[in-house]
This record gives structure tokens, sequence and C-alpha cells, in this order.
């Protein structure tokens, strides 16, 4: 082991440590996967889980103070297969429905209909969100940060966004209601 290496262990075992302390600085990436129980096989699950993954990691970066110029997908498939795509946007978000509609393309252009065990999302080439594009839509910011609130009030289950596609009233005199009465 050599007598200064044994010292140096024999110091830091005891608590000894001359180096200076450094605070982490901004990370390099903000990211969630999610490994399943089951492998999912259906497109609607999965989209789902891209969308609640994308808004957990909006939310990081809204509490961090940071905005991503890359937006990540990783996509793993039952035999261990692993895929990550990357698709670099204009200027930095930190945008839920920004990173989930990015993501989501990612996804169906490499998505090959097989079962899914690992989907991840993520965002990197961090900055400060003071930095942001001048004109991104206050009122997603806004949104977006309301629903931080409530998700820290009451739980990340309390509040959700809807599905964009097939959003509709109910036909509360035809079909709809039939429907609901089975």
């Amino acid at each position: 082991m050599g007598k200064a290496h044994g010292e140096s262990l024999w110091q830091r075992a005891r608590g000894v440590d001359a180096s200076p302390v450094t605070v982490p600085g901004r990370p390099q990436s903000v990211s969630r996967e999610e490994t399943f129980a089951r492998d999912l096989t259906a497109r609607a699950p999965l989209r789902g889980r891209i969308a609640e993954l994308a808004a957990d990691v909006g939310g990081r970066l809204r509490r961090g103070g940071w905005a991503g110029r890359t937006v990540n997908l990783k996509l793993r498939y039952s035999d261990f297969t692993t895929l990550s795509r990357q698709h670099s946007l204009p200027g930095p978000t930190q945008a839920d429905t920004v990173i989930r509609d990015v993501a989501g393309e990612l996804f169906e252009g490499c998505w090959s209909g097989g079962p899914v065990r690992l989907l991840g999302v993520g965002v990197s080439q961090l900055e400060a969100a003071e930095q942001m594009e001048l004109f991104e839509s206050q009122a997603a910011s806004r949104l977006d940060a309301a629903l931080d609130s409530l998700r820290r009030r009451f739980g990340d289950r309390a509040i959700q966004r809807g599905p964009q596609r097939g959003l509709r009233d109910l036909d509360w005199r035809g079909d709809d209601l039939r429907r609901l009465a089975r």
C-alpha cells in the first residue's frame, strides 16, 4: 500500500482531510426514469408516463432555477436493448408541455411497438432560467408554477394535465350518456 497512501487512508478514516470544501454547481442535466414492474406494450400508457416524467423534470428545473436546450429520451425494451434519442431546441425551456411534446415525438420516432421495460425523460445543456427566451409563453410559465404549488401542497397526484388529443365535451343526450349508463 505504501506509507503515503496508508497515512492518507488512516487520516480519512478518522475524518481528517485538508482539501477545500466545494459546493456543487449547476448540474449537467435533470432527468427522471422509471423501470416498470411489468413491461408496457400499449401506446397510451407509455405516452402518459412520458407526460408524468416530463412534468417531474420541468418541476425540478423550475425549483433549481434552470432551463435546458436539449430534451433526451431513454427507452429500454424487455430484451434490455436500450435506445437514447435527443433533440435540441432553439431556446432554453423549463415548460412541462414543451418537454412532454418533444419527448413524445422522440418516442414515436424510435418505438418499434415492442414491450417497454424502462422510460426516461431528461433535459440537458442547462443554463440559468433568467436567460430564457423573452417571448416564451407567460401563461404556460404561470400554469406550470401553479401546478407545482398544488403538487407540493397536496401531493404529486393531486392534479395532472388532461390529454391533448381527443379532449372534447361529453354529449349528455347521446352516445356518451348511454356509455356511462352501462
